[in-house]
């Protein structure tokens, strides 16, 4: 059968039902975005889903797949009309320029879908033969309401991982932050899912600005408020959604002195990895031997599941940094190739990544543990073996 996996169930793959001559469909209703992005999964196995080839795709986009969905690439049912751009001057005049004296103004093109928070909509996926058409009608009406999603801060402090919000009885969402590594950027993300990011408008934002969004995590890249705050300080976070605006805010709340434990943490040089399993669109925050002291050489690590092309391609962020990519010298199939580490902006590194693959006896489903040699905030060795984690192990892969 067919699932569908979308931002409307958490990505929790929901039935479609058959109704005959290979129709296939299933009942969304808008959430508070108004808008909701979806995939659909062969039989709920996300290694056969079936997406479309570009994000934020209309009805009616070509069905590509069933293969290994790529983080991004969905279709979105959007309740929000469209916009067009018309000339009050003549026609003549209109095609030569674009002046603004002329007179353009922005007005509705209307949608076919438009809808509100809480109506309910259609995925309907049709199969004939080698023929597959993903469409969608509204169906019925709402009266405005729809389930709240839940809020969570993504920052440079926590790896870029998702730190929940308690919610207020005026629906605002809180959180505090015991301030560990200094100033850091934050952004908040609805349902810990990277497709419904808000965010800024530019980078190292301050409280003034209002968030945008909710948006994919690529398009919300390098934009984030700055939270400006000494080590030690407990500072509280508030974010408020009304509408279509978001309100950000943040406030010292008192100071609490770092224990031996948490100052040797926070002394140590951080890092993520970022690989072609996520699309290169998620970091992870390194595994670290806690025994050495931020002075010491150590090792950090993970573990690798391989996908079902036979090999997984890598590289690390310093400090969890976009924009600090530690990456070889040369692109290296295998631990057999001479290199060394080096540090670049993100646009220096296109290429150059660690290979696992077929010269490592890589194949679909084996696991790898990658050694990260790390002295004085440098990366110097990366090596990677066979590994069988335990159970309680965190594997990355898809």
């Amino acid at each position: 059968g067919y699932f569908v996996v979308g931002t409307s169930n958490r990505w929790v793959p929901q039935a479609m039902y058959h109704e005959g001559a290979g129709m296939y469909s299933c009942s969304v209703r808008l959430g508070e975005n108004r808008w909701e992005d979806f995939q659909i999964l062969l039989d709920g196995d996300k290694a056969r889903c079936l997406h479309p080839a570009f994000p934020k795709a209309y009805k009616g986009a070509a069905v590509s797949g069933p293969d290994f969905g790529v983080l991004g690439l969905n279709w979105r049912i959007s309740g929000s009309e469209t916009q067009k751009c018309i000339s009050d001057a003549p026609e003549e005049e209109a095609a030569a320029s674009a002046e603004p004296e002329l007179g353009f103004r922005i007005v509705p093109a209307g949608a076919p879908d438009a809808g509100i928070s809480g109506d309910e909509y259609r995925i309907l996926f049709q199969v004939a033969g080698k023929y597959r058409t993903v469409t969608w009608e509204r169906i019925g009406g709402g009266d405005g309401s729809a389930p709240e999603g839940e809020y969570f801060v993504t920052a440079s402090w926590n790896g870029w991982d998702f730190d929940r919000m308690s919610r207020e009885s005026d629906g605002t969402w809180l959180l505090e932050v015991h301030v560990l590594y200094g100033s850091g950027q934050f952004q908040i993300v609805r349902n810990a899912d990277w497709n419904q990011v808000i965010r800024p408008t530019a980078p190292a934002a301050d409280a003034s600005m209002s968030g945008y969004g909710p948006d994919d995590c690529l398009s919300a890249r390098g934009c984030a408020w700055l939270l400006d705050a000494d080590v030690g300080d407990v500072v509280r976070i508030s974010f408020h959604r009304h509408a279509e605006q978001s309100i950000v805010s943040w406030n010292k709340v008192r100071h609490e002195p770092l224990s031996e434990a948490q100052l040797d943490a926070s002394r140590r040089t951080r890092f993520a990895v970022v690989g072609s399993w996520t699309g290169w669109m998620e970091q992870k925050l390194l595994l670290s031997d806690s025994s050495a002291t931020a002075q010491e050489s150590s090792v950090q690590y993970f573990f690798l599941k391989i996908g079902p092309e036979g090999q997984e391609s890598f590289q690390f962020l310093r400090d969890c940094d976009w924009t600090q990519v530690v990456h070889p010298s040369v692109p290296v199939h295998g631990l057999g190739v001479p290199h060394f580490a080096m540090l670049s902006p993100a646009c220096d590194a296109m290429g150059l990544v660690w290979i696992i693959g077929q010269e490592d006896g890589a194949a679909p489903g084996a696991i790898f543990q990658v050694m990260v040699h790390e002295d004085c905030g440098r990366i110097v060795k990366v090596a990677w073996a066979r590994a069988e984690p335990s159970s309680e192990q965190q594997v990355l892969g898809r």
